[in-house]
């Protein structure tokens, strides 16, 4: 049986050839196949332990070192709640399996939500006046006088 070397061309190679080549792939297939199975094998057991291979045993890890207690703060820094100015509850009025209607309960948690409104922008135009080259002139002593660009304390 002939084989297939660099220079055999797939499409005018004769039936022997196409047959011969067809036979190594399946033994290769067949190979491959049986790789593919042992490393499934591996990586059942892998996942049965639990652990990748090479890892250190859990049991040689140092325990963490004990904290103290906090010290204790004369005055708490949290944002203190503002006094609501509408409160929405939320009851379950019946049961969701057998509809019976529900008694008693108390608040269980609160949550304080603040919308705030938006505000209408205001565009305030800063117009420069003056004649020509944005420069006045005093009727009396005939300075010229030129407005401040400056916007330091307004903007």
């Amino acid at each position: 049986m002939r084989g297939l070397d660099a220079q055999t061309d797939l499409r005018t190679a004769d039936r022997e050839v196409l047959i011969d080549i067809s036979i190594r792939q399946q033994a290769i297939i067949e190979s491959l196949e049986k790789r593919i199975a042992q490393l499934a094998g591996r990586a059942i057991r892998r996942r049965r332990t639990g652990r990748m291979p090479g890892l250190k045993p859990k049991g040689d890890r140092q325990p963490a070192p004990s904290r103290k207690p906090r010290k204790g703060r004369s005055h708490g820094f949290a944002r203190v709640r503002m006094a609501p100015t509408r409160r929405v509850e939320r009851v379950v009025e019946r049961c969701p399996d057998c509809a019976t209607r529900l008694s008693g309960g108390w608040t269980h948690r609160t949550r304080e939500v603040i919308d705030l409104p938006p505000v209408p922008v205001e565009v305030t135009e800063h117009a420069v006046i003056g004649q020509k080259s944005c420069i006045r002139v005093c009727p009396r002593c005939r300075r010229r006088c030129a407005p401040s660009p400056q916007l330091d304390g307004i903007v």
